[in-house]
């Protein structure tokens, strides 16, 4: 007999009501079911189709502003009189100039000043939208990278953190993008990561090793404050998991190790350690 879950899956898959798919499964006359029909894409056809939005986009933002030069450069033109072939800010400037000078025969700076002040706001206004558009697109690749990094974390975390909760301290401790040649780039630490056969380290491996290396499987809470900064990373002496950690915790607190209270630090880690179904691990 289907499960519940899997014929809800098979339901969505089909396109159809999970109700009237299970009353066909359990029905000993023969049931006909209308399938409605789904497009399905591979993903290297999904890619190509967000590369095409993403390519037409661009081609839609670079005739806007081909076009709003164009209108505005044949405005000004217009205005002071000019006829001539070409759109090119730089080009009109130069023309104006020379009618100035050639017609009215004075400085022409003040209106050349206030013409330049025009232009300048034009490129200002361009330089805007440019940044508004790279806003817009980093934006849309930072959730799409951040989408495709979900599939990667298992469902094994620890009690009470979501694959969210995971996700946002991985991306508080790596970042993830892409290089010119369109690989996947993980950083930490601002070094880019490396196999030991120095290609780049994809975004699934290091998503496993990171969870591997917080102990985030089967369940477990894993250890608080665990970062790379060895004892003086942990605000609570009891989470210290290795004797080396719980040194360097003496250390830059000022606590002899062979006192009394080293030892009653030593022995409350190994407590929490035992609770938490977790090892304290003495130095060989």
């Amino acid at each position: 007999m289907l499960s519940k879950e899997m014929i809800k899956s098979l339901a969505v898959t089909a396109g159809i009501s999970a109700d009237d798919l299970a009353n066909a499964i359990s029905s000993e006359e023969e049931k006909k079911i209308d399938i409605k029909t789904k497009k399905h894409f591979t993903d290297e056809e999904w890619e190509k189709y967000e590369d095409s939005i993403d390519k037409e986009r661009k081609e839609k933002y670079d005739d806007g502003v081909k076009t709003g030069t164009n209108k505005t450069i044949k405005y000004l033109k217009e205005k002071v009189g000019l006829d001539y072939e070409g759109r090119k800010p730089e080009d009109f400037i130069k023309k104006f100039k020379d009618k100035v000078i050639e017609d009215e025969k004075l400085s022409p700076e003040p209106k050349i000043k206030t013409l330049e002040t025009d232009i300048e706001k034009l490129r200002d206004e361009i330089l805007e939208k440019d940044n508004k558009i790279n806003e817009s697109n980093q934006k849309y690749q930072g959730l799409k990278i951040r989408s495709s990094l979900e599939q990667f974390i298992t469902s094994d975390l620890p009690v009470g953190m979501t694959k969210d909760d995971a996700l946002t301290i991985m991306q508080s401790k790596m970042s993830f993008g892409y290089d010119d040649e369109g690989k996947e780039v993980v950083t930490k630490n601002g070094e880019v990561l490396k196999t030991k056969t120095r290609e780049n380290v994809g975004f699934k491996d290091a998503i496993s090793d990171f969870q591997t290396e917080k102990k985030w499987r089967n369940g477990k809470e894993g250890r608080e404050n665990d970062d790379d900064t060895g004892g003086g990373g942990f605000s609570d002496p009891k989470k210290i998991r290795k004797m080396s950690d719980m040194s360097k915790y003496f250390e830059e607190n000022n606590i002899n190790p062979l006192s009394q209270e080293a030892r009653g630090y030593i022995n409350d880690a190994n407590s929490d350690a035992s609770e938490s179904k977790e090892e304290f691990e003495f130095d060989e």
